[in-house]
């Protein structure tokens, strides 16, 4: 049963937060920003996959809402590592020289 969720969960959720971030990655990016995407997806994907095969109502009620659009697929890495603060800044629209962190403020 924890398999179907698990697919149930990744195509209705992780599928459109893929697509969401890809639609904001393009050759312009900085190579660093591009490794934070695969760092956060590598370590958040699993984790999510992992809590909606713990916690079928949390799972549920994720999917329902990332569906219907009450709640952005973007927001489930809030909170997961620095690298998913980069990414959610990006899905963010925050102003490019924020997401290339020079450290200016």
């Amino acid at each position: 049963m924890s398999e179907f969720i698990s697919y149930i969960f990744t195509m209705l959720v992780i599928a459109p937060l893929q697509a969401e971030i890809g639609k904001h990655i393009d050759a312009k990016q900085s190579a660093e920003l591009t490794s934070a995407v695969s760092s956060c997806v590598s370590t958040a994907v699993p984790n999510m996959v992992s809590q909606a095969q713990s916690d079928w109502g949390w799972a549920f009620w994720t999917a329902v809402n990332v569906s219907v659009g009450a709640k952005q697929a973007e927001s489930l890495l809030e909170g997961r590592g620095p690298a998913c603060d980069r990414v959610t800044a990006l899905l963010s629209n925050t102003s490019s020289d924020e997401l290339k962190g020079d450290g200016e403020a």
